[in-house]
């Protein structure tokens, strides 16, 4: 059973790396079609939140989010890859908060016309990173140092492909 468990846990990982760089060579190559569908924050994020509600509450994190009632409306956009960043990064959060809690916040950044601008902030009690790391962590194969590699796994890809993803929808990403 061990040797099961350690050939489903490398398959597992290796799913990861083989999505991840496939994602990024579609993204990288102009391949990667956006859609531009009808969508309401209040169907993508609740049931994104409760699928890590069991890791967050094996951790004993308090997970949580909130939406301005003001975004109860219907938006334009690609809600799958509005999915998929958001996986990227609760997906961090959890993985690197050991204690405290994970907060998804949405509101609106501004209002034009019949634009509207969503800011989304992910924040967690997290361990940080280093401040000389921070310029570099949406690289490609970056991570804040080796030692998070052989700690947490992963393939320093996630945050290059949420940034890229974010920017094909003219949007922008930030750490603090």
């Amino acid at each position: 059973e061990t040797y099961l468990n350690a050939i489903r846990h490398s398959a597992e990982n290796l799913k990861v790396i083989i999505n991840d760089l496939l994602d990024l060579t579609a993204i990288e190559s102009g391949k990667l079609k956006l859609e531009n569908i009808p969508f309401n924050l209040m169907d993508v994020v609740p049931s994104l939140i409760n699928t890590f509600m069991y890791r967050a509450r094996e951790k004993q994190l308090k997970l949580s989010y909130y939406i301005d009632e003001k975004l109860n409306k219907i938006l334009l956009g690609d809600p799958v890859r509005l999915n998929q960043i958001l996986i990227n990064l609760i997906s961090n959060a959890v993985k690197f908060t050991h204690t405290g809690s994970i907060e998804v916040n949405c509101t609106i950044d501004r209002e034009q016309r019949s634009v509207c601008w969503v800011r989304v902030e992910v924040k967690d009690t997290g361990v940080g990173i280093p401040a000389q790391k921070l310029s570099t962590i949406f690289e490609s194969f970056s991570q804040a140092d080796a030692s998070v590699t052989r700690k947490y796994g992963g393939t320093g890809l996630g945050l290059t492909i949420v940034k890229q993803l974010v920017e094909l929808q003219n949007g922008r990403v930030a750490v603090n």
